[in-house]
């Protein structure tokens, strides 16, 4: 996963493991103070376990 920030815009860049993870992101990017906007460009990719 990526994060870049400039002028008070978080985007974010890479894969998640599921949209709960996805959704937490969100919601803590946007309770950070300063942030003006977020771009989410995460994908969802769930992890497969090779047993």
């Amino acid at each position: 996963m990526q994060v870049s920030v400039q002028n008070g815009q978080v985007k974010i860049d890479g894969q998640v493991e599921s949209e709960l993870k996805r959704r937490a992101i969100k919601v803590l990017i946007e309770g950070l103070g300063g942030t003006a906007a977020y771009k989410d460009r995460l994908l969802v990719s769930p992890v497969h376990n090779q047993d």
